[in-house]
């Protein structure tokens, strides 16, 4: 018999994870870095996902964006590896998928004098 359960196994992974995100957080560098990080990863995951949506695949972008297949999977996995699109391939892969990029700045917190 196993010495622990897969549900002990998720039990623990959730503990740490939240013992690790709250020392994390608790830095204002680290939480800096995780926050751009988090941005990064959902910008990758929103470009996949609108080309899946379009049913295309990452062949059709790089030909319409007259790049390879492998660099347009380094854009849509830019949160998890060492390359980030820079704006003007964000704009050029909006482009191939028929859409436009939308940029909003918003403050990150509320102002207390309102």
């Amino acid at each position: 018999m196993a010495r622990y359960s897969v549900e002990h196994a998720r039990k623990m992974s959730k503990k740490w994870r939240k013992e690790i995100e709250k020392k994390v957080m608790s830095d204002p560098e680290s939480s800096d870095i995780y926050k751009r990080k988090r941005q990064e990863i959902e910008i990758a995951l929103l470009m996949r996902k609108t080309r899946e949506k379009a049913n295309l695949s990452q062949e059709d972008i790089a030909e319409r964006m007259h790049t390879t297949r492998s660099a347009v999977s380094r854009f849509e996995s830019s949160g998890t590896g060492r390359h980030s699109p820079s704006l003007e391939t964000l704009l050029k892969y909006a482009q191939a998928l028929g859409y436009s990029v939308k940029i909003n700045l918003v403050p990150e917190h509320k102002s207390e004098n309102k």
